[in-house]
């Protein structure tokens, strides 16, 4: 959140780089245990698109659309991908972060 709303909702001159990349490091590692996690599974739940999907597929939508440097997350990018062949996630959640 802190990322989003410092890159996206705060004025460029009052934008807090120190503040962006601690959180952008806490983000990384949340993304580090979501990673792991779906080494074994196709969605957050198991072989299925459910509920805890739509919490971590919006999260990952925009920690991939902002314009950060990441660690490379082979689970989690084939995770997004997968998302993004359903047509309600590319509508419902891939919306301009602006």
């Amino acid at each position: 959140t802190t990322v989003f709303w410092q890159l996206y909702r705060t004025p460029e001159a009052e934008r807090d780089g120190d503040a962006i990349a601690k959180a952008a490091e806490l983000v990384h590692h949340h993304f580090a245990v979501v990673d792991a996690w779906l080494a074994t599974r196709p969605y957050m739940g198991g072989d299925c698109l459910g509920l805890g999907d739509i919490a971590i597929g919006a999260a990952t939508y925009r920690y991939y659309a902002m314009p950060i440097d990441r660690p490379d997350y082979r689970n989690l990018e084939t995770y997004y991908s997968r998302l993004q062949e359903h047509p309600a996630y590319r509508e419902g959640v891939m919306v301009p972060l602006e």
